[in-house]
């Protein structure tokens, strides 16, 4: 069967006019342009009421067919049957690979399940209001808020705003960036059981799957790759024109930790210095230090025997802890073992003299806290390994083994 590209694909895009304003058609045309060629334009609505006016230049300009439904009964939307209506006719025909649904109405959830479900691309666009089901009942949600933002260059206002949002707000817009953190770290965890890399695309990929309104704008920047580098669980190697993502190593979040934590005491350091009318010497913490610094007097006595007998008891004791003082047993040390020797110590020790691969990389890590692949010139735990004279490395059915070689 041939497989088409993205920029092949061919979509019908349905527009619901009664949840959708103006403002939207082009930067809806210039999204959707990303994705395929759209061959099939249309929008529905009843075109005799006056709040639809304002869409006639807009259609025009972007070639868009306005279909004619009136309102049957007061208070009853008409729309939405006339939309799954031309829908299916759309999809029997057999004319396009996918569709763009634009509406914030949950009434089209179970019309795009419908169409994924006979093997087309559905994207639904929507405003912020739209409904979590139709959400996740395409294959990609995008927010029509984030495109205008674009659109006009306002993207930092917008971006704000979608980052600082309350819960309630920031659930209506996608996933929150912890949901996305943790999504990430199990997608990498899951291919390094496997002995398989991540690269950033696959990241992108797998994370559209499960969140279909995910998109990186929602999240103050326009590359994934820029959004991957504020989380301290995973680090990003370019390697020429690949990109990998892995799981940070512990010492590398501890010092991401502690650089973040050193600027926070810097910075409120700073503001206190800056503070005026503060008096060091009245500073309780300091004056409770120098009471602390105070040397104990012994009762009784005068002022200056007292200081005599204290410095005397001083002399005393350190003559009686030279004298008392044994000399130290030197320890033997150990002759230091490195990964290579460490991982054929582990392999000799197994039955089979094998050992799963992820296996054996957590008993690594955990032995040399500071180990890490990438310092000595490798991308993946598997290729070093596999480069250790006396070893292979092989996939047993989906994951892989390393083992002596005899």
């Amino acid at each position: 069967m041939e497989i088409k590209t993205s920029s092949e694909k061919r979509f019908a895009l349905l527009i619901d006019a009664d949840n959708v304003s103006a403002k939207y058609i082009k930067p809806i045309n210039d999204e959707l342009s990303k994705y395929g060629t759209v061959t099939i334009k249309r929008i529905y609505g009843d075109w005799t009421l006056s709040l639809h006016a304002k869409w006639k230049d807009a259609l025009l300009e972007n070639s868009i067919s306005p279909i004619q439904q009136f309102g049957y009964t007061q208070g009853k939307n008409a729309t939405d049957s006339a939309m799954i209506i031309d829908a299916m006719d759309i999809l029997y025909g057999g004319s396009v690979d996918g569709f763009c649904i634009v509406s914030s109405d949950s009434d089209f959830t179970r019309l795009a399940s419908r169409l994924r479900e006979s093997g087309l691309t559905v994207i639904g666009m929507g405003e912020k209001k739209t409904p979590i089901p139709f959400r996740r009942a395409c294959d990609i949600f995008t927010v029509l808020e984030l495109l205008v933002a674009d659109s006009n260059g306002r993207n930092e206002k917008v971006r704000t705003r979608n980052v600082t949002a309350p819960p309630s707000q920031a659930h209506n817009s996608g996933p929150t960036i912890e949901q996305v953190e943790r999504a990430i770290i199990t997608i990498i965890t899951d291919n390094t059981n496997n002995g398989k890399s991540t690269g950033l695309g696959e990241v992108g990929s797998r994370l559209l799957k499960r969140y279909p309104d995910f998109d990186v704008r929602s999240y103050g920047t326009s590359l994934l790759s820029k959004l991957l580098e504020k989380f301290d669980s995973v680090d990003i190697i370019k390697d020429g024109s690949s990109v990998a993502v892995v799981l940070a190593e512990a010492s590398d979040v501890e010092e991401k930790m502690g650089d973040k934590a050193h600027e926070s005491e810097v910075a409120v350091s700073n503001n206190e210095a800056e503070k005026p009318g503060i008096d060091k010497a009245n500073n309780p913490k300091r004056s409770l230090r120098r009471r602390h610094e105070k040397p104990k007097v012994a009762l009784g006595g005068s002022e200056g025997g007292t200081q005599k007998g204290v410095n005397q008891l001083t002399v005393a004791d350190v003559e009686s802890g030279e004298q008392e003082q044994k000399p130290k047993r030197t320890r033997r040390e150990k002759r230091t073992v490195t990964p290579d020797e460490f991982i054929r110590q582990l392999l000799k020790g197994q039955p089979q003299k094998s050992m799963n691969l992820s296996d054996l990389g957590k008993r690594v890590r955990a032995q040399f806290k500071n180990f890490k692949v990438r310092d000595l010139g490798f991308t993946q735990l598997r290729t070093y390994v596999a480069s250790l004279s006396g070893i292979e490395v092989v996939k047993d059915d989906k994951m892989y083994v390393a083992r002596l070689i005899d």
